[in-house]
């Protein structure tokens, strides 16, 4: 059911004001911008819970990395899932917010109408409600979807590991010195076996 099919839903204002005066008429269509903000903040909330929990990144939170290398591309990873975690203490805030300025205008209208024109006013925002839940969630279907396909492009297509190591020397590289190497400079190898009578005679010495 659309908001404008619910009896009343068109003259709902045009009721307020004649009844109650103008400030009742503000308090009216702020209760209406309110309720579609904090409707359109808990599906945001959820979009970003859901995000989270799959390992996506939408659009919006993306960083480019600087450079083609991949520690580039994980910190850049790194920082666009803290800022879908701060999303989601953003979406709390803006909740809070919202539901103290609704609460607020209520009890102010409430004051200054009928009954009647209260009970009115509460269906129209119920229905608003709805009407806003739909569209965002059908929008949010749709980036899942694109997002669901994005990540399975991503899985199926291998990465070409070949230029991240450049062998400058007549030597040719085996598969491990090469895998090693693609993990970059900071990257420790463990050893298979812990030099440990070399590590006790090296710190007896330094104590001594």
């Amino acid at each position: 059911m659309t908001i404008m099919s619910y009896p009343g839903y068109s003259s709902i204002f045009k009721r307020v004001r004649p009844a109650a005066g103008l400030e009742a008429l503000k308090q009216a269509r702020t209760m209406e911008k309110t309720t579609y903000k904090l409707e359109a903040h808990h599906r945001h909330l959820r979009f970003v819970h859901k995000a989270l929990d799959q390992g996506w990144i939408p659009k919006t939170l993306r960083f480019k990395p600087p450079g083609g290398h991949p520690i580039f591309k994980q910190i850049m990873e790194r920082a666009s899932k803290h800022c879908l975690r701060a999303r989601i203490s953003i979406c709390h805030s803006q909740i809070r917010t919202m539901k103290t300025i609704l609460d607020a205008s209520t009890r102010r209208l409430s004051g200054l109408v009928s009954d009647d024109i209260s009970s009115g006013m509460s269906q129209f925002l119920k229905h608003r409600s709805h009407s806003v839940r739909t569209a965002i969630e059908a929008r949010h279907a749709k980036k899942f979807t694109n997002l669901s396909k994005e990540r399975d492009t991503n899985q199926s297509t291998p990465v070409n590991k070949y230029n991240w190591v450049v062998n400058l020397s007549n030597k040719p590289l085996s598969s491990d010195e090469r895998s090693i190497l693609e993990k970059g400079p900071k990257f420790p190898p463990t050893p298979r076996k812990i030099p440990t009578t070399d590590i006790v005679a090296e710190v007896e010495a330094a104590i001594v």
